[in-house]
């Protein structure tokens, strides 16, 4: 084998190789995307459709556990010192206290202050096949700039001027490694390929091809920094497979951590 020949060899098993690893990894749009639907679902595991947090949820043995750390804290919210009602989840490590004040959403930061991140309303909005409805929607760091809410199983964005459909909610039963069959809270979104996810506990599940259950990521909330070095606790992900490099949102920005 000549020079010529063995230096075009090399230079196709390191295209192929590229080419497998960008095969195999996340895009950043992927990552955005899971993010914003982890993040919804999350949000309904904390609060009840009447906007009060939840302390307890039926668990997949039928027992009832507590999931929610509820308590009265008093903090300056945007320059005004107000007792508030918030909630620690419990089920994700290192999970920050989070609270609705007059229509916006806090988090106690790691410097024990509020931190908004976003902000929820009511609005009446003409639906896709769903006609007018009144709609709790909510804008935050992981919605990429819109308003996200639900109705009849039905995920919509809004932009202020168009409503989209991007995705389903549901509740689904589904078995596990272990044999359990768990009732999941799960999204899923409506582009091709897509899968139904939803979490126990500190992990992603995600449906598989058998319909059952599969562990994809594990769940933590890490401090990180966001704009202008200033410092956050965000809800990250990790792949189960690689057990390395965690990965969150923060206004369409993929934050990455080791």
């Amino acid at each position: 084998m000549n020079k010529k020949t063995a230096m075009i060899l090399k230079l196709i098993f390191v295209l192929i190789f590229m080419l497998a690893s960008s095969c195999s990894s996340e895009s950043q749009t992927d990552v955005i995307r899971e993010d914003l639907f982890r993040n919804f679902r999350l949000t309904h595991a904390m609060w009840n459709n009447m906007g009060k947090p939840i302390e307890y949820r039926q668990w997949h043995d039928d027992s009832f556990k507590k999931t929610g750390d509820i308590v009265y804290q008093t903090h300056f919210f945007s320059g005004e010192e107000r007792t508030a009602l918030m909630i620690k989840y419990l089920l994700i490590p290192n999970a920050p206290f989070t609270s609705r004040v007059k229509g916006d959403i806090y988090i106690i930061g790691p410097d024990g202050t509020p931190e908004k991140i976003g902000q929820r309303t009511y609005l009446t909005l003409d639906l896709p096949d769903e006609g007018k409805r009144t709609l709790e929607m909510e804008k935050s760091i992981h919605t990429r700039g819109k308003w996200i809410g639900y109705a009849n199983g039905k995920i919509f964005e809004y932009d202020d001027k168009t409503i989209t459909l991007i995705g389903k909610m549901e509740y689904k039963k589904m078995t596990i490694a272990s044999g359990q069959t768990v009732n999941f809270l799960m999204t899923k979104g409506i582009e091709e390929g897509d899968a139904w996810e939803g979490e126990l506990a500190d992990t992603t599940y995600r449906q598989t091809s058998e319909g059952k259950a599969t562990p994809v990521k594990k769940l933590e909330f890490k401090t990180v920094e966001s704009a202008g070095k200033k410092t956050t606790i965000l809800l990250m992900a990790q792949d189960v497979k690689k057990r390395k490099g965690w990965k969150g949102v923060i206004d369409g920005k993929v934050i990455p951590k080791e």
